[in-house]
C-alpha cells in the first residue's frame, strides 16, 4: 500500500514523510493534480479526507 498525504506547510509535509508516508505534497503550492499522477501513477483505491473534498474529485478525473 502507498500513503500519500496532503498538508498546508512544508513543515507538516516533512512530519507525514517522518511518520513513513510514501510521499506528501503541501497543497498550498503543489498542482494536485499533477501530484496525485506522480504519487500513484496507476490511480488511487482508496480515499480518505477529514477537511477538504476538492482532492476526492482530482481522484475521481484522473484517468492512470
Amino acid at each position: 500500500m502507498t500513503v500519500i498525504g496532503y498538508a498546508g506547510s512544508d513543515e507538516k509535509c516533512k512530519v507525514l514523510r517522518d511518520l513513513g508516508f510514501h510521499a506528501a505534497f503541501n497543497y498550498k503550492t503543489t498542482d494536485l493534480a499533477n501530484s496525485l499522477k506522480e504519487a500513484a501513477p496507476n490511480g488511487v483505491d482508496c480515499y480518505f479526507d477529514h477537511v477538504r473534498h476538492l482532492n476526492f474529485l482530482f481522484c475521481l478525473v484522473i484517468d492512470p
